[in-house]
């Protein structure tokens, strides 16, 4: 073994040895929604009760006689829904949550998106704070986030899926489609819709094991 690694174990003992050292630590939840809605504070209280249960039987560990890890959940607001047409400043979010509010102590980020809210701006915000948590290395676990976006490993190597995917709901589709026995079909996209590419490659892929054809794809602009 390298002479570092001895000195990094002496420093160790030394700062850990001589006093009783408590750590803590946080499990960050973003939650993008506008404050002033009527379900707003009793989402959020529900979101608490829920982490703090999960967090309360193993909230405090022991890593030895004087080392302590305290974990804890926190609530971090964002609204980016009040102006649908302006466009998110990626930096902006970085800068004052990720940097300033995610980043301090967590271990871990919970990205909640509730299902009542569903415009861009929402899922634009989410997936810088995402990309951002990537660059530090900081896992980011996205709840009720379906958008195809998030799949693409090299911009968020850190995000894990609760929820699958939209193109997931391909397979499903084409299930319902053999069980009523259709067998062509003109799929409808719009240009650009990352979700809707997805859905269609999916689609394209699994449609023989069930029968379909599609007679056309129809892309809208």
């Amino acid at each position: 073994m390298t002479k570092a690694y001895y000195l990094f174990l002496l420093i160790f003992f030394i700062k850990n040895g001589n006093f009783n050292e408590i750590i803590k630590h946080k499990f960050a939840i973003l939650l993008n929604f506008p404050s002033d809605a009527e379900e707003f504070f009793e989402i959020s209280k529900k979101i608490q009760s829920t982490i703090n249960t999960v967090l309360k039987p193993s909230a405090s560990l022991k890593l030895n006689n004087e080392t302590e890890i305290e974990l804890s959940a926190e609530i971090i607001y964002m609204n980016s829904t009040d102006d649908e047409n302006r466009e998110i400043n990626r930096l902006q979010i970085t800068r004052e949550v990720v940097c300033q509010e995610l980043l301090n102590d967590s271990i871990a980020v919970i990205l909640l998106q509730h299902s009542s809210v569903t415009k861009g701006s929402v899922r634009a915000a989410y997936s810088a704070a995402a990309y951002a948590l990537g660059f530090y290395r900081v896992p980011a676990i996205g709840v009720m986030i379906q958008d195809a976006e998030f799949s693409r490993k090299n911009l968020y190597p850190t995000f894990l899926r609760t929820s699958p995917p939209f193109s997931n709901e391909a397979v499903i589709m084409l299930k319902l489609l053999n069980k009523l026995k259709y067998r062509q079909v003109v799929v409808l996209t719009v240009e650009g819709d990352v979700n809707g590419q997805e859905f269609t490659t999916a689609f394209e892929d699994y449609r023989i094991d069930y029968e379909i054809h599609v007679s056309f794809f129809w892309i809208f602009c």
